[in-house]
């Protein structure tokens, strides 16, 4: 066998080797159960590179540097992948009510030379678990929704960027339970065009997103708004304290001009009237029952619960849309937390969100009965103050309390429980109505 022919064998063995190469990797990755690393190749063209070399055969040894130089290459755009890259998501608004739809946008940006042939955003949701409410039935995407890596649910975005260029995607979202929902921080991953050397990276800080409890409609409720609130508050002299401001307003006809708020009004470029605080004497306090059993061991109906947290907030809204001083303390504790802040009676504008957000992250707690808290209430407010029970429970120790003479003509109760409203006599007691709920009357 003269020297050519033995070059040609040789040269027909490495092109038979180089065909193989697809049926060596299903083999590879059958035995060991994953594709080869790029060590692998980037060993296997070095040798197939010196072979050629030695055996003097120039394209295999051109191929295979082209292969080691691939393999190079994708090592040092692996390490640049994630430079420049940023993530921004937005909610508009940015606070629903449950039942409301919004949008939910994010945005990620490549600002770099270096295009991305692939990329992945998770953007993990937690959540505080709400009277037993799963995530899938309180916050819905519309699509991109999958199980992040500690297994909740997380919004997640694949694609590839070229250089400099930004992709926006938009989701609807509906709010199907009030909750404070936390988004991030997003794990950004990437690498080179091969997927050798992948990439990972967390960015942003964790951002809340709040859902308010369900307000509802005046055609939804049949709930004497006037005879529960106004004839609690036609017993006692409203007496407003001009040393007590709580805000402002805008300017309504028949506002007295001695009212308007000439500071306000010089920077909003509207006219503005002051918003004083009752004083101690026009003071409201409701007090939220989240308990809709006898005994904690029953369980919590969620159903009722939530109807007493939206009834709350309904009413909140209502008193303060007509300037009365208001505040909210409850049996439940605050998610994340062993307390809940008591918000004292006041008309400032803001009070009814500082309500919403409370009521928004809300849950009952077992540990406190709604008797101690009304008898506590009534010290702390003095002899004038209002109080007005929100339960969907009523049980004969909270008669008891209720009925007793130190709480005589202060006191008014709202139902909202499934089964018939008892007759207690000497307790003004109002039922709401739901007119698509099987609310008892």
């Amino acid at each position: 066998m003269n020297a050519s022919t033995f070059r040609l064998l040789i040269s027909l063995a490495a092109y038979l080797l180089l065909g193989m190469l697809p049926v060596l990797w299903i083999l590879f990755t059958d035995r060991f159960r994953h594709a080869p690393s790029a060590q692998h190749y980037a060993v296997l063209f070095l040798i197939v590179a010196l072979l050629g070399f030695f055996l003097f055969l120039p394209a295999i040894s051109i191929v295979a540097a082209a292969g080691l130089l691939a393999v190079g290459l994708s090592r040092l755009s692996a390490q640049y992948a994630l430079h420049g890259v940023t993530y921004r998501r937005r909610l508009e608004p940015r606070q629903l009510f449950a039942g409301d739809k919004g949008t939910f946008a994010v945005r990620l940006v490549n600002a770099k030379l270096l295009p991305l042939a692939w990329i992945t955003a998770v953007d993990p949701i937690h959540f505080a678990a709400l009277s037993g409410q799963t995530s899938n039935v309180m916050l819905r995407f519309s699509a991109g929704m999958e199980a992040g890596d500690g297994g909740e649910e997380a919004l997640v975005n694949r694609t590839a960027l070229a250089p400099f260029q930004a992709l926006e995607r938009t989701y609807e979202v509906e709010a199907i339970h009030r909750g404070v929902y936390t988004f991030g921080p997003v794990t950004i991953r990437s690498g080179d065009p091969f997927g050798f050397f992948p990439r990972e990276r967390q960015l942003g800080k964790r951002e809340e997103f709040v859902v308010y409890p369900r307000l509802y409609a005046p055609e939804e409720i049949g709930f004497p708004f006037h005879e529960a609130i106004g004839e609690t508050l036609a017993r006692q002299v409203l007496v407003e304290d001009p040393t007590l401001i709580a805000g402002a307003r805008p300017y309504q006809p028949g506002d007295p001009l001695r009212r308007i708020h000439w500071k306000a009004t010089a920077h909003t470029n509207e006219l503005q009237v002051r918003v004083a605080d009752a004083s101690t004497t026009a003071q409201i306090m409701l007090l939220l029952n989240l308990a809709t059993s006898r005994h904690v061991w029953e369980g919590i109906d969620p159903e009722r619960l939530e109807v007493a947290i939206s009834l709350t907030g309904t009413i909140v809204a209502w008193a303060l849309e007509r300037d009365l001083a208001v505040g909210l303390h409850s049996n439940g504790v605050v998610a994340g937390s062993d307390a809940t802040p008591r918000i004292s009676p006041s008309a400032n504008p803001h009070q009814l969100t500082i309500v919403l957000e409370q009521l928004a992250r809300i849950t009952f707690a077992g540990r406190r009965s709604i008797e101690s808290m009304v008898t506590e209430e009534a010290r702390r407010l003095g002899p004038r103050g209002t109080l007005i029970v929100v339960t969907p429970y009523l049980s004969a120790e909270m008669a008891v309390a209720l009925t007793s003479r130190t709480l005589a003509n202060r006191v008014s109760v709202v139902y909202c429980g499934k089964s018939a409203a008892p007759v207690i006599p000497g307790l003004r007691l109002h039922v709401a109505r739901l007119w698509n709920d099987s609310l008892a009357g």
